[in-house]
């Protein structure tokens, strides 16, 4: 049994993994020996920090808004290319890229919804 162990994990918790230079990784390692605590809480309270400062300026309404923007832009060029896809596919296949990507199942729906209401619209004016 190792002495140094670390403490259990919250089974609802998700990993993110992240790449550091070296400099950085060993900072932190030093960092968190000295003062007995783990990397997740470090990282933790600099995600908090980091997603305060930026919640202030980016909803996630705003950011559902922006991703569906970037969707219909993929769509747009799908539409004008040669091969020929349909609307309901191309949502099939962005709602396995956001299952993969592991978005809630609550953002996946929104941002489907809204591409789709977003599609609508687009075919009610042009026809």
């Amino acid at each position: 049994m190792p002495i140094l162990e670390p403490k259990k994990k919250n089974p609802d918790n998700k990993f993110v993994g992240v790449f550091l230079p070296p400099q950085l990784y060993n900072y932190l390692t030093l960092y968190i020996w000295a003062k007995d605590t783990d990397k997740s809480k470090v990282i933790r309270s600099l995600m908090e920090s980091w997603i305060e400062r930026h919640a202030q300026k980016d909803s996630e309404e705003q950011l559902i808004h922006e991703i569906v923007r970037r969707i219909e832009i993929e769509w747009a060029n799908r539409r004008n290319s040669i091969v020929v896809t349909t609307f309901v596919s191309f949502k099939r296949e962005i709602e396995y890229e956001l299952i993969d990507k592991q978005l809630s199942k609550e953002h996946i729906s929104l941002i489907l919804e809204e591409l789709e209401r977003n599609e609508k619209n687009r075919k009610g004016r042009t026809t």
